[in-house]
């Protein structure tokens, strides 16, 4: 009777699990079975926390997780932390909320800091859905928190009102957010590129007010929507911002510019009637267009006067071979500005012990044996034909080693960890703006995919 007592309970405890927080290291921390019954877990030193941890370098109450009632279940972690708390790798940042799910990792104290002994990490795992929850319920309030993301105001942090777009990055914002941010910066606060102008978006103010409609609770007081539309000053549907104009030298015609070269021999060299010049992007001094010379850029064709001239005043840099660079980092522009795939490629290069040098001499082997997909080359036309001997200046090769940083990220997708592999792909693939800004997007979904 005891034992069959014992079965029930163990059945019953097992059927009222929503998480199990289940310890990466067992000798630093215990695991945890998530009840149905509980909404707040504490982690931290503290006697009075739900697990306990005696590590000095956590600290009293590092974090709390919070059972979401949104569905599909999930887990609000809230770092509270002075040496930081990590979901999947990346740093949530103190006072900052963000949300798990089933196969992601919370990671108290890393390896890299305490040793791989006294690592402290927990992952989520044997996820159950509520039972009373529908599966329509589910796919709604899902289709609802997508929308929610992309109609957010980055700069306040609320559902939109009077959308502008910002021209040609395309990035959205309250006319009276966007307003005021353009007294005092000229660059769009998500990309901070100059903008050309911005236009009113009424198809997003639709959505919004759909949205709104079904969802009450996530409409902003009358009060604050009346100061945020005193401060908008986008009255018309478009408008364009002045652009400097293009300097007198660069409008002059061909065989008017002129060039040390021009008057007098210079380097066993002198210009003929009609020469053709070129103007150096780095100096904007002219030289003759010589074909025996490497003077432009082989995949932007730019001038750079920098292998032209030997003596006298020259450019210190402009176009180089690609084997001559020095990539020595994975850049903060790299994968669309996404930290959360930065840091997974990061982790698997330590992890392989694969350098920066390796890496750059694989992008060398790949362009000797035309391995390279060029073509998918964002920023900049590439021609075929792209060698490691091939001229390139500085922004064609950052865009060139960024594009090979994307493949070599999807030829090593199967060796990833499970919460990395096990996400589902983002539907507009590399092309989404939102996981610039939004890491609970970037974590949520994998981004290094093609547009559906």
């Amino acid at each position: 009777k005891s034992r069959m007592s014992e079965f029930c309970n163990l059945k019953s405890s097992q059927e009222n699990s929503l998480f199990v927080l289940e310890s990466q290291n067992p000798n630093t921390a215990q695991s945890y079975d998530w009840k149905d019954s509980i909404n707040q877990v504490t982690i931290g030193r503290h006697p009075s926390c739900t697990v306990v941890l005696k590590d000095e370098r956590v600290s009293t109450y590092h974090c709390y997780l919070t059972l979401s009632s949104k569905s599909p279940l999930s887990l609000g972690i809230r770092d509270n932390s002075t040496n930081g708390c990590f979901l999947n790798g990346v740093l949530i940042g103190k006072g900052h909320q963000v949300n798990a799910s089933e196969g992601d990792e919370i990671t108290i104290l890393k390896a890299e800091v305490a040793g791989e002994d006294k690592k402290i990490a927990f992952s989520v795992n044997s996820l159950q859905e509520m039972p009373q929850k529908k599966q329509k319920t589910q796919e709604t309030s899902k289709i609802n928190q997508q929308l929610q993301e992309e109609i957010t105001c980055q700069i306040c942090i609320e559902v939109m009102h009077q959308p502008i777009t910002v021209l040609p990055c395309l990035h959205n914002f309250c006319g009276g957010c966007l307003s005021e941010w353009f007294e005092r910066s000229e660059e769009c606060p998500t990309c901070h590129d100059k903008p050309s102008g911005v236009k009113k978006n009424h198809l997003l103010n639709n959505m919004i007010d759909i949205f709104l409609s079904e969802n009450p609770n996530d409409k902003r007081p009358q009060e604050e929507l009346k100061e945020v539309e005193q401060k908008n000053v986008f009255n018309q549907d478009k408008v364009n911002f002045d652009r400097p104009k293009p300097k007198a030298a660069r409008l002059m015609p061909k065989n008017n510019r002129v060039c040390k070269q021009c008057h007098k021999k210079v380097e066993n060299f002198r210009c003929q009637e009609g020469q053709n010049h070129l103007q150096c992007k780095q100096c904007q001094e002219y030289m003759p267009e010589r074909q025996e010379f490497s003077q432009r850029c082989q995949v932007c064709e730019t001038p750079y006067c920098n292998n032209y001239w030997k003596t006298g005043k020259r450019c210190t840099s402009g176009i180089k071979k690609v084997s001559e660079y020095n990539f020595g980092n994975i850049p903060d522009d790299s994968f669309y500005y996404n930290k959360f795939e930065q840091n997974v490629l990061k982790d698997h290069l330590k992890q392989k012990k694969v350098t920066m040098a390796r890496l750059k001499n694989t992008l060398v082997a790949q362009l000797e044996n035309a391995e390279l997909d060029l073509s998918r080359t964002d920023g900049c036309i590439t021609k075929p034909g792209l060698k490691p001997d091939s001229q390139v200046c500085e922004e064609c090769s950052a865009t060139l080693w960024k594009e090979f940083l994307y493949q070599y990220r999807e030829k090593v997708h199967p060796q990833l960890p499970n919460y990395i592999k096990r996400r589902e792909d983002c539907w507009y693939g590399r092309d989404c703006r939102t996981q610039r800004h939004n890491i609970t997007h970037a974590q949520k979904y994998n981004h290094v995919c093609s547009k559906k």
